[in-house]
Parts: C-alpha cells; structure tokens; sequence
C-alpha cells in the first residue's frame, strides 16, 4: 500500500482538532471510548484495503498491555 493511503482519523477532545495517525507496520492504536467521554474516530484507506476491529478490554488488561508492549520495545531497542 502507498504510503499515508490508510490512516486512523480521530477529534482530540482536549483541543478539538482533528488528527490524522497515518498506517505503519504492526501498528496498533488503542484509545478509550466511553459514553461520558465520546470519542470521533474513523479509519479510511484510500487506495487497496484496510482492516480496522475494535476490541472492548478491561482497564487492568489495557494496563497490562502497554507494560508488554513497552518491555517488548525496550528490548528490541536494546538488541539494535
């Protein structure tokens, strides 16, 4: 796929601009969506296909998954 043809866009509740998270390789973009708090978000891709699954997780298994994902990328920066 062409670079920045399949990107996440979403409203930032704090400033209310809207940003664009372009696709990369093995990304995962994990962000809270609740009814007190709304959060506008919508995936595009503009040339070939795009998968996008949205996963409903506890606080404690989020938590646990940004302590992996933070050592994991400690260390495959420590093998460089």
């Amino acid at each position: 796929q062409a670079s920045n043809s399949s990107y996440l866009a979403y409203r930032d509740s704090a400033s209310g601009a809207y940003v664009r998270v372009a696709d990369a390789a093995s990304r995962i973009n994990m962000f809270e969506v609740n009814a007190a708090a709304p959060l506008w978000h919508a995936v595009a891709s503009t040339r070939g296909h795009r998968l996008s699954v949205g996963l409903a997780i506890s606080d404690a298994t989020a938590a646990m998954l940004l302590r992996r994902l933070a050592a994991h990328s400690a260390h495959a920066e420590g093998q460089q």
